[in-house]
């Protein structure tokens, strides 16, 4: 599958629901456009904004937008594979964090073995 880059000025857009539509410069039907195809950028599309994007055809024959930016607009930078390594060690390497016996005793997860009439009447 061979993608082309398309262009087409963003005419409807709901910012509070995250879509729009494009008008393909070339003419031809609107495409759909969602804000998750456009993640990359450093700002939310706007009305009169020109896009670029590559297009998918649906089932129904709705075409939608796929990888699109924002003519002069940033894009994020991708990650590095070390950034990505360096915010997982960040993330606690994965291990779970262990739980004080004070804070154990005060979420009440030693109450029964303290006071075992706990246990039964709570």
């Amino acid at each position: 599958m061979e993608s082309e880059l398309h262009e087409g000025r963003l005419t409807k857009w709901n910012d509070d629901r995250g879509f729009g539509f494009i008008q393909p410069i070339d003419g031809g039907k609107e495409v759909f456009l969602h804000i998750s195809a456009v993640k990359k950028s450093i700002r939310r599309p706007q009305v009169g904004d020109m896009i670029w994007y590559d297009q998918i055809t649906e089932a129904k024959g709705k075409i939608r937008a796929i990888e699109a930016s924002i003519q002069g607009v940033e894009r994020l930078p991708t990650p590095t594979q070390n950034q990505l390594r360096q915010s997982q060690n960040y993330k606690n390497n994965g291990k779970t964090k262990s739980t004080s016996p004070q804070r154990q005793r005060r979420r009440g997860k030693w109450n029964s073995w303290i006071n075992p009439l706990r246990a039964f009447n709570p």
